[in-house]
Protein backbone atom coordinates (compact mmCIF):
# COMPACT_ATOMS: atom_id res chain seq x y z
CA UNK A 1 0.00 0.00 0.00
CA UNK A 2 1.50 3.49 -1.13
CA UNK A 3 1.53 6.27 1.26
CA UNK A 4 -1.79 8.68 0.29
CA UNK A 5 -3.53 5.43 0.42
CA UNK A 6 -2.60 4.70 3.93
CA UNK A 7 -3.35 8.09 4.87
CA UNK A 8 -7.02 7.69 3.22
CA UNK A 9 -7.78 4.21 4.85
CA UNK A 10 -6.83 6.24 8.15
CA UNK A 11 -8.46 9.15 7.67
CA UNK A 12 -11.85 7.10 6.85
CA UNK A 13 -11.22 5.03 9.61
CA UNK A 14 -11.23 8.01 12.12
CA UNK A 15 -14.11 9.36 10.14
CA UNK A 16 -12.43 12.68 9.35
CA UNK A 17 -13.13 14.75 6.31
CA UNK A 18 -9.78 15.72 4.49
CA UNK A 19 -10.18 18.96 5.85
CA UNK A 20 -10.45 17.89 8.80
CA UNK A 21 -7.37 15.44 8.39
CA UNK A 22 -5.04 18.53 7.13
CA UNK A 23 -6.30 21.67 8.67
CA UNK A 24 -3.66 23.65 10.02
CA UNK A 25 -0.66 21.50 7.97
CA UNK A 26 -1.34 21.62 4.00
CA UNK A 27 -3.95 22.76 2.21
CA UNK A 28 -6.71 20.24 1.01
CA UNK A 29 -5.56 20.52 -2.62
CA UNK A 30 -2.24 19.08 -2.35
CA UNK A 31 -3.51 16.53 0.19
CA UNK A 32 -6.40 15.39 -1.76
CA UNK A 33 -3.56 14.81 -4.89
CA UNK A 34 -1.50 12.96 -2.03
CA UNK A 35 -4.08 10.39 -1.26
CA UNK A 36 -4.36 10.18 -5.06
CA UNK A 37 -0.86 8.92 -5.34
CA UNK A 38 -0.25 12.04 -7.67
CA UNK A 39 2.27 13.89 -5.41
CA UNK A 40 4.64 13.13 -3.03
CA UNK A 41 4.27 14.35 1.10
CA UNK A 42 7.10 15.70 2.37
CA UNK A 43 8.28 13.15 5.66
CA UNK A 44 7.84 16.45 7.75
CA UNK A 45 3.61 16.49 6.55
CA UNK A 46 3.68 12.97 7.09
CA UNK A 47 4.72 13.28 10.42
CA UNK A 48 2.84 16.35 11.69
CA UNK A 49 -0.45 14.51 10.13
CA UNK A 50 0.59 11.08 11.81
CA UNK A 51 0.67 12.55 15.66
CA UNK A 52 -1.96 15.18 15.30
CA UNK A 53 -4.35 12.21 14.79
CA UNK A 54 -2.58 9.89 17.66
CA UNK A 55 -2.25 7.03 14.05
CA UNK A 56 0.14 4.57 15.40
CA UNK A 57 3.54 5.07 13.55
CA UNK A 58 4.78 1.98 13.58
CA UNK A 59 1.19 0.24 12.35
CA UNK A 60 1.13 2.78 9.36
CA UNK A 61 4.64 2.23 8.08
CA UNK A 62 4.17 -1.64 8.46
CA UNK A 63 1.23 -0.83 6.07
CA UNK A 64 3.05 1.03 3.76
CA UNK A 65 6.53 -0.59 3.87
CA UNK A 66 5.92 -3.43 1.56
CA UNK A 67 5.84 -1.31 -1.18
CA UNK A 68 8.92 0.79 -0.87
CA UNK A 69 10.63 -2.71 -0.68
CA UNK A 70 13.65 -3.03 -3.36
CA UNK A 71 13.41 -7.10 -5.07
CA UNK A 72 15.89 -8.07 -2.96
CA UNK A 73 14.30 -6.92 0.23
CA UNK A 74 11.13 -8.11 -0.91
CA UNK A 75 12.38 -11.96 -1.32
CA UNK A 76 14.25 -11.27 1.91
CA UNK A 77 11.19 -10.16 4.13
CA UNK A 78 9.35 -13.54 2.31
CA UNK A 79 12.13 -16.01 3.57
CA UNK A 80 12.13 -14.52 7.06
CA UNK A 81 8.01 -14.76 7.43
CA UNK A 82 8.54 -18.07 5.69
CA UNK A 83 11.40 -19.06 8.75
CA UNK A 84 9.24 -17.58 11.01
CA UNK A 85 6.77 -19.61 10.39
CA UNK A 86 8.10 -23.03 10.28
CA UNK A 87 9.73 -21.96 13.86
CA UNK A 88 6.50 -21.34 15.18
CA UNK A 89 5.26 -24.15 14.05
CA UNK A 90 8.12 -26.52 15.26
CA UNK A 91 8.52 -27.50 11.53
CA UNK A 92 12.76 -26.96 11.79
CA UNK A 93 13.36 -29.20 8.79
CA UNK A 94 11.26 -26.87 6.63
Amino acid sequence: MKIGQALKEERQKLGLTQEQMIKGIINKGHYSKIERGLENISIDTLFRIILKHHIDISDFFNKVKYDYYTSEDKKAEELKQKMLHAFNNNQRKK
